[in-house]
């Protein structure tokens, strides 16, 4: 043998020698598994704690080799509110964990903000988690001493968005009481005082695929069954698929007529390994964070159109679906939601609807643990938090700059209190242009009312549009109630005056609906601010000419009282702007201003 070939086998073998005893240093790193919820009854004990305890050692200890291994590794046990635990693993145990059938998530323990959601910086209430002396709340001492009526089906009085801790007592003038006459009793505290009941009857919060491979895509049409419309395949509608060609792909399904949450349910049943639901035209760049039962994105209308031209542009096409991530600073925003309710008011014209607009869409909020985040038969899940879109949403927004402002200005009447909210709203997004709707159009007071709201800015609006209960009584008058219909509801006799108009009603916007001719509206406003003089200006709705008379207000004092008119005329050359049968709207607006503050109203007008 060759001096050579020995060397060469001696290396190879001292090599060897070297990876056998050479100790291995894999990377750690600190993990939080997150397993839900737990199902504490009130009287918890210690034994109840010790128990989650010794669940998180054994389950971790089922990947780790044995209970000795996950005690050592696990930092923190999270067994009160939250089940899961943070702990010291490698990066192939914790993407193992996260596959198991009970974990939610797996993510790296990282320091956060105490943060559950960002609408208060998203008004400005506070920045970057510090709250400015100017803010609303600081100012209302965040709501102290104020109580809110809630009129609601119900709540979750378990859930810990209602928990008391760090509040005072209840404030002695509250002349309510706990009702707690139900079977199972209901939980009271200072945050819950009292309880009435009116029954009635390009994100997604899913797991991401492996992200080993990509999938096929396929649309609703090309996975339809031999007895399916095209059309409702395309919905995915139950009983449209055929298994055989969803199985292990992406299904990609168009949105609209059925549940967004159902068309998952769907695609999971027909063994799609997820669900692309793009938007149809009408919601635009809506997006809403629901709960799918399998791995899912929601897009908008113009990337579903890119999505669906990509699929039918190549035999193979493949995508991946990843774990949606909270975006933030975003442009534009606000827009006005597609699913948001429009004006005009069909009820009572002269009055403008919306009033607000408010934060409403993927709204971090308690949820009932008493139902499934999808409310579908099939969904046993159950979390204490979940995100919800709607006016039941925005409502609790305005609800609280309402409490806030009532804490600041314990004189202010209801409407007082809803004309500085309205008058003080922008009407403009953070790309200082108008703002827009769910399909990026330009908005108009049928979406937004008054604008979004500005809590800071209400707090001190300079004038008000204040009415008492007499005012509303003649706006009954006026619209149709007889003398009898009003003393059936009235305290006391009200007498409906002869001259009362719909059109004066004290509110803070102007609508005209039917315009036929020149028409007068009069207005009364407060002063809640300094002495001071405002000067009116005015963007006229196209087509009509408008005038306010006068044109100055003097306010001499605080809670002077001045009143004005506006003449509105519709010019002989717009009044028919479509075909008989159509009404057109047009929109401008009034605004008093001191050169500090800006009240202004919407005006709203259509053409008879």
């Amino acid at each position: 043998m060759h001096l050579s070939s020995k060397l060469s086998i001696f290396l190879l073998l001292l090599l060897s020698l070297i990876l056998t005893v050479a100790p291995s240093f894999a990377i750690t790193k600190s993990y939080i598994v997150y397993l839900g919820g737990h199902s504490h009854g009130t009287d918890v004990s210690t034994a109840d704690y010790d128990r989650v305890t010794d669940s998180h050692h054994e389950f971790l200890g089922s990947f780790l080799g044995s209970k000795a291994k996950a005690k050592a590794a696990i930092i923190y046990s999270y067994k009160r509110h939250i089940n899961g635990f943070a702990a010291s693993i490698e990066e192939e145990q914790a993407a193992a964990i996260a596959k198991h059938p009970s974990v939610v998530s797996v993510f790296l323990n990282q320091g956060r903000k105490l943060h559950t959601t960002h609408s208060w910086d998203f008004l400005d209430l506070e920045k970057e988690g510090a709250i400015h002396s100017s803010s609303l709340w600081k100012k209302a001492r965040f709501g102290e001493d104020t109580i809110i009526a809630n009129l609601d089906t119900g709540v979750w009085p378990e859930s810990h968005s209602f928990d008391d801790n760090g509040y005072g007592p209840i404030p002695s003038k509250w002349k309510g009481k706990c009702q707690n006459d139900t079977t199972w009793g209901v939980p009271c505290n200072s945050n819950l005082t009292h309880l009435l009941t009116l029954s009635s009857q390009g994100t997604s919060l899913s797991k991401s695929l492996p992200e080993d491979k990509f999938y096929p895509l396929i649309t609703g049409v090309q996975a339809k069954a031999a007895n399916a419309s095209s059309a409702d395949a395309m919905l995915c509608k139950r009983g449209t698929l055929d298994p055989n060609k969803v199985k292990d792909k992406i299904l990609t399904c168009l949105r609209g007529e059925t549940a967004r949450v159902e068309k998952g349910l769907v695609a999971s049943l027909a063994g799609a390994a997820g669900m692309i639901l793009c938007n149809d035209e009408p919601s635009g760049n809506e997006i809403v964070a629901d709960a799918h039962v399998l791995p899912a994105s929601q897009i908008t209308y113009k990337d579903g159109v890119s999505v669906f031209a990509y699929i039918n542009s190549t035999n193979n096409p493949l995508g991946h679906i990843t774990t949606p991530t909270a975006q933030l600073n975003t442009k534009p925003a606000p827009f006005v939601a597609s699913f948001s309710s429009r004006g005009p008011n069909t009820v009572t014209p002269e009055i403008l609807k919306p009033d607000i607009a408010a934060p409403g869409v993927n709204v971090i909020a308690a949820f009932s643990e008493a139902t499934s985040p999808t409310s579908l038969d099939f969904d046993n899940r159950r979390i204490p938090f979940n995100t919800e879109s709607g006016t039941s949403m925005s409502c609790p927004h305005v609800s609280g700059v309402v409490g806030l402002l009532k804490t600041v200005h314990p004189d202010w009447s209801p409407s007082a209190i809803r004309s500085a909210i309205m008058t003080t709203a922008r009407t403009r997004d953070n790309t200082v242009r108008p703002m827009l709707d769910g399909s990026f159009e330009k908005a108009t007071p049928f979406a937004y009312g008054a604008g979004h709201v500005r809590p800071n800015r209400a707090k001190d609006p300079g004038l008000v549009y204040d009415l008492a209960v007499n005012d509303y009584l003649d706006f009954l008058c006026a619209i149709g109630y007889n003398q009898t219909m009003i003393n059936l509801f009235a305290t006391g006799h009200h007498k409906c005056r002869e001259s009362a108009s719909a059109w004066d009603f004290n509110y803070p916007s102007m609508t005209v609906p039917k315009l036929a001719g020149r028409v007068t509206l009069t207005r009364t406003i407060k002063n809640v601010g300094p002495p001071a003089t405002y000067a009116s200006r005015i963007r006229a709705p196209i087509g009509v000419a408008v005038s306010v008379e006068p044109s100055i207000l003097v306010f001499d004092k605080l809670g002077a009282e001045r009143s004005f008119s506006m003449t509105l005329e519709a010019r002989r050359s717009i009044r028919r702007l479509h075909n008989e049968e159509e009404e057109e709207y047009a929109f401008g607006q009034l605004i008093w201003s001191d050169g500090k503050h800006y009240v202004r109203s919407p005006i709203v007008v259509s053409v008879a």
